[in-house]
């Protein structure tokens, strides 16, 4: 079921993606760990506090604004950005794989793409509520749009 779905998503996340940040950080603060590991202890805590804190009060917003979640959803497909603005401050010219960069574009765009674009979707108001705006072939042009935009650049 869905909720299957989404608990199993969930622990991923928190056992992949959260482990890739905690390496990205380790790399970037190399100079906290020569402090003890006490500093090391105070300074982790502060990002897991930063980053679940936000993820929370991230949800409270969207929850309270499901009506407009197509412009949530279209701001969350500008991830490639802050890659962008890294690579531009640091003067890298292509530090990621192309056939990276397209697969995950690809994936993280299929589910607008099913959930907007599809009009039989798990949330077409027969098991689920029904997504504000769905479906919509704006919100699929405009997704697609700004993948191809972000990988232009």
């Amino acid at each position: 079921t869905f909720a299957l779905i989404s608990l199993l998503k969930f622990v991923l996340f928190a056992l992949l993606e959260v482990r890739y940040l905690l390496i990205i950080w380790r790399w970037r603060h190399r100079d906290i760990f020569a402090s003890g590991w006490g500093e090391v202890r105070r300074h982790l805590s502060r990002m897991y506090l930063y980053f679940y804190g936000g993820l929370v009060l991230g949800l409270v917003v969207i929850l309270n604004t499901l009506d407009n979640l197509h412009l949530f959803v279209l701001l969350f497909q500008a991830y490639w950005v802050p890659q962008i603005v890294h690579d531009i401050r640091a003067g890298s010219k292509a530090p990621l794989e192309p056939r990276f960069v397209l697969g995950i574009s690809a994936t993280r765009c299929l589910t607008v793409l099913y959930l907007w674009g599809c009009p039989s979707s798990v949330f077409s108001g027969e098991l689920y509520p029904r997504l504000a705006r769905s479906p919509s072939i704006g919100i699929c042009v405009a997704a697609v749009a700004m993948q191809t935009l972000q990988l232009g650049v």
